[in-house]
């Protein structure tokens, strides 16, 4: 019986350093060419075209304080006919700790689906830890193709956001218990942060400027007021002054005119106001924003039909540089990047909305500033997967130096601890387990062994350690890849 399992065991091993040359190198320019260069364009299906304008957030949260870019786009066609043009949103603070300004430039984070490179670094250090065992898992050669990542493109590839945090329209062109905190103007555009002590009085202060609103506005002015919140409120004074400092957009054979208002405010959690968009009523009104980091929906209170259409997706992107006109939007990460515009790296996630009436708008949305766990494995995987994974492996070679040795030993009383510190030894590979066993013995930790069982076992430990620390291994990895 000695020869037997000796010579399968040493068969085993030589087919462990063989198979490496042959099945590394059969996967190893997969991965090169999954991902495109962040140069490059989607496929047109995925985008939605702009039928009726668009709406574009952009946010940068710090504890206490948030940061946010509202880009709207306008037909230009209507401007030309028209007078005036307006916008109006909430915020949650007084108007006197609201800062305003404009960007005259939009701006689209374009990166990577964290996922692809996450499952992509996570097999590629699988494989490393695995070669311990000097030979791969036939399922490690099968690519695991999830698709292309995401690219998001300039503002030609802007996705359909009509209306989604306030109320737009056009219109042609005293007291009212409202106050002007601060006013902004610049490019044709006026922006001013105003506080209202009743919804009929903010109503009547903008009727009061060409802007004819309905009494629907009252309630969600009301129940804004009563709970705190200031409003910001824009409007175009100067059409062609506007048509000459705004972004002009060409979307399916229609030019678009954008222009930003940034706002900075203080707020314990991530702010998105969507109230006012309930009174479009059955209308669908799709909804995009881009966050810097990686943050979490709050679901509290949120209708179980717009919960089951919001889509967060988490990206990053490597070396952005920080367009001029940001840099008071990126000022924290360009002075923790000792003042450089070009950023090493930075993460953001994606929120869309489709395909929901507006009636369901009923609550505005909160996001914690923190990331799901799945998204902080992925992030790990990306930044330091060592970090993740020499710990579980730490932890599987001892697990299978202790089942290994109680299920070949247990008749011997071993003494488990020991084999459990043994099982370490796969951090100089399953040769280094099989050589010890073999020259130095394992008898010293047995307490009772026997002669003719110890000649035998050493090759029956080295198979039952391979074939436990695979299945622990094989478990952790389909685990953490169904969990990105």
């Amino acid at each position: 019986m000695v020869k037997p399992v000796r010579h399968a065991v040493i068969l085993l091993i030589l087919l462990m350093l063989i198979s490496p040359l042959i099945c590394f190198k059969a996967s190893a320019d997969g991965f090169s060419s999954v991902y495109p260069s962040s140069d490059s364009q989607s496929s047109p299906s995925e985008w939605i075209d702009l039928d009726e304008g668009y709406q574009f957030a952009l946010i940068n949260y710090h504890p206490g304080s948030q940061k946010m870019i509202l880009s709207v786009g306008v037909r230009d066609s209507l401007l030309v006919d028209a007078e005036k043009a307006f916008w109006i949103f909430p915020l949650p603070c007084h108007a006197a700790n609201v800062d305003i300004n404009v960007i005259q430039s939009s701006h689209i984070l374009k990166g990577y689906d964290i996922k692809n490179p996450a499952k992509n670094s996570l097999r590629n250090n699988a494989e490393l830890l695995f070669s311990s065992q000097i030979f791969p898992l036939p399922f490690f050669l099968t690519n695991n193709d999830s698709g292309l990542p995401v690219v998001l493109e300039g503002p030609s590839y802007l996705k359909q956001v009509r209306q989604n945090y306030s109320w737009w329209s056009l219109s042609g062109g005293e007291e009212y218990s409202v106050e002007v905190v601060s006013e902004f103007n610049m490019y044709g555009l006026t922006t001013q942060s105003v506080e209202a002590e009743t919804g009929s009085g903010l109503r009547d202060y903008m009727n009061s400027m060409g802007f004819d609103l309905s009494d629907d506005f009252l309630f969600t002015f009301e129940e804004y007021i009563q709970g705190g919140y200031s409003f910001v409120l824009s409007w175009v004074d100067d059409i062609e002054e506007f048509r000459q400092n705004s972004d002009l957009l060409l979307v399916n054979n229609l030019n678009y005119r954008s222009l930003g208002v940034y706002v900075c405010f203080p707020t314990q959690k991530i702010f998105f106001p969507m109230k006012l968009t309930s009174l479009y009523d059955d209308d669908e009104i799709p909804i995009t924003i881009q966050a810097i980091g990686h943050i979490t929906l709050d679901q509290f209170n949120l209708q179980e039909d717009l919960i089951e259409n919001i889509t967060v997706q988490y990206r990053y992107a490597d070396a952005y540089l920080v367009p001029v006109d940001l840099t008071m939007f990126f000022e924290s990460e360009i002075a923790a990047n000792q003042n450089n515009l070009r950023l090493p790296r930075i993460y953001f996630t994606e929120i869309s909305i489709q395909n929901v009436e507006a009636k369901y708008f009923t609550e505005d949305l909160w996001f914690f500033p923190t990331p799901p766990l799945n998204v902080t494995i992925a992030n790990t995987l990306i930044s330091s997967p060592l970090v993740l994974l020499l710990p579980f492996f730490a932890i599987f070679s001892s697990i299978s130096g202790f089942a290994s040795g109680w299920l070949i030993f247990r008749k011997n009383s071993p003494q488990l601890w020991k084999f459990a510190i043994f099982g370490l030894g796969n951090f100089l590979t399953i040769i280094f387990i099989y050589i010890f066993a073999r020259v130095v013995g394992l008898k010293r930790f047995l307490r009772k062994p026997q002669a003719v069982e110890v000649a035998i076992y050493p090759e029956k430990f080295v198979f039952a350690y391979i074939i436990i620390f695979i299945g622990l291994m094989s478990a952790f990895y389909i685990i953490i890849e169904n969990s990105l």
